[in-house]
């Protein structure tokens, strides 16, 4: 650095060193102008680049999700993470010298070795050596030794004819002179000249939508077992019971239903056998019991007939007719659609949708631990432990959604969130609705399964009929009672002129 001396700097000009401090100071200023300039070509620059390298991840997406729906398996498991190196590399000596984990190489085996059967009767079948064999090896019988074993073994089912012999009585002379004649009361039947017992028009209607078997399939095994029968006179069977519960055991469990004052409700299609278009099962439930319905749209219309008289809270998907359900008092979302949108997006942004998906695990494991708690504990407890995280996750999807692109995973799942939000939050101030609708989905795994099984439905009469067994049949899951027992209770009551109990009320007074 130049240091001047009093007497150069007397002799310096004065008017020259302010031109020259007025230039520099204009050269700064271009310069550093020069400098913004090239800062907000590097900050474009990045733009660019992050909008790239999202695009491009896009199209990876795009690329797996063919190839997933191609190739893969719908599933909503997650895999557990598995390290590159998760085993320690050893030396070779290092492997000689270790030795074996005793707690390690001993685990306990579970699953496996004999379960009890208390269910199941007991026979005692006598296996003995003929008179013969015992003569000529000069036997003599050990009085009350056995060796012991069990056998379970199964006996094919069989269709036999009854032939109803009904007695008949001379009476009383009536006043004529002629007696009267009474006759013994025969077997029930659902009709008064059917051929077919209650019991085996139960077992047809079970057989398919309990147990998923086609009536195309019953047909051949009926006649393995020597019965000649045709598929519309099974179908005949299972619309007669259900013509006869309509009004008196289903039409009450949707009643019931839409009376709560919390309902979950969903829906998928239906296959139609007929033309190309679909019909649709709408499913509701209230934790005690279910209704299916079928329609031939998924509209707006369809969904207030379903919901027709409803008043509650209306815990649903993202699907947008729900939202214009006039009679709800509060539509609420649920956090399991949510996470399968960030489960979705856990390929390409794995930080990202691990962190929510571990927020919504902290949210569920806190409804475990409040699930039988009373209401009033409930709501405290969300107040103190889910409102932060809550709060929290509603933050972050803010802060992410202006550097994430919209049309990717992660942009789609933050973009369904935000748009719900106001239904997600309405847990936190009623206790009685629930994180999920992960019931409901439950309940809807036998009429998926039925789906597959026997392909669809011919007609939307056909598909009621369906629709109305498993209605029957989810509600009595719900309530712990045997299918089979609730039907043939039904049947009598109804066929008796009285009214039957709904399952939950027939659970109480039957244990």
């Amino acid at each position: 650095m130049r240091v001047f001396s009093e007497q150069q700097a007397a002799l310096l000009d004065i008017q020259a060193a302010r031109f020259n401090v007025v230039t520099y100071s204009r050269l700064v200023e271009s310069q550093s102008r020069q400098i913004d300039i090239l800062f907000k070509q590097v900050e474009e620059l990045q733009k660019h680049i992050f909008a790239q390298s999202q695009n491009l991840l896009i199209t990876q997406e795009m690329i797996e999700q063919l190839r997933q729906a191609q190739f893969g398996r719908s599933s909503e498991k997650r895999p557990e993470p598995t390290p590159l190196f998760d085993q320690k590399q050893e030396s070779s000596t290092g492997a000689e010298d270790a030795k074996p984990d005793p707690a390690k190489s001993k685990r306990t085996r579970k699953g496996h070795g004999r379960k009890a059967q208390p269910k199941l009767p007991v026979e005692e079948i006598h296996y003995t050596l003929t008179p013969e064999e015992v003569a000529a090896q000069g036997l003599k019988v050990f009085d009350g030794q056995y060796e012991v074993s069990e056998v379970i073994n199964f006996y094919p089912p069989r269709v036999v004819i009854e032939k109803s012999m009904r007695q008949k009585y001379l009476g009383a002379f009536s006043a004529s002179g002629e007696s009267t004649i009474i006759t013994a009361p025969g077997p029930m039947k659902l009709v008064e000249k059917s051929r077919y017992s209650v019991d085996f028009s139960i077992q047809a209607g079970l057989d398919k939508y309990e147990s998923h078997l086609p009536f195309s399939r019953q047909v051949k095994r009926f006649k393995e077992l020597g019965l000649e029968v045709k598929e519309q006179t099974l179908f005949d069977q299972v619309d007669m019971i259900s013509w006869y519960f309509k009004a008196h055991i289903i039409e009450p469990i949707r009643a019931s239903i839409l009376s709560s004052a919390v309902v979950e409700a969903d829906e998928t299609w239906w296959a139609n056998l007929t033309d190309k278009k679909k019909f649709y099962l709408w499913a509701m439930t209230n934790e005690k019991a279910v209704s299916f319905v079928i329609y031939d749209s998924r509209s707006q219309e369809s969904a207030e007939n379903f919901l027709k008289g409803f008043k509650g809270t209306l815990l649903t998907d993202g699907y947008q007719c729900y939202k214009n359900i006039k009679t709800a008092e509060k539509l609420a979302n649920d956090w399991a659609h949510v996470r399968r949108k960030f489960i979705k997006a856990e390929t390409t942004y794995p930080n990202e949708s691990n962190w929510m998906v571990n927020r919504i695990r902290e949210l569920s494991q806190i409804e475990q631990e409040i699930k039988l708690a009373a209401l009033a504990e409930i709501l405290v407890a969300r107040e103190a432990k889910s409102k932060p995280i809550v709060s929290e996750i509603h933050d972050w999807l803010l802060d992410k959604k202006p550097v994430i692109l919209p049309e990717g995973s992660l942009g789609k799942a933050i973009g369904y969130t935000l748009n719900l939000w106001q239904g997600l939050e309405v847990f936190l101030s009623n206790p009685q609705v629930p994180l999920t609708t992960n019931l409901i989905e439950r309940l809807q795994r036998d009429p998926v399964v039925g789906r597959k099984m026997h392909y669809g439905s011919r007609t939307l009469r056909s598909a009621q009929v369906a629709a109305d067994w498993y209605t029957v049949i989810g509600t009595c899951r719900l309530n712990e009672v045997t299918p089979r027992t609730y039907f043939k209770y039904g049947i009598i009551e109804i066929l008796a002129s009285r009214k039957p109990l709904l399952p939950w009320d027939f659970r109480n007074l039957n244990p």
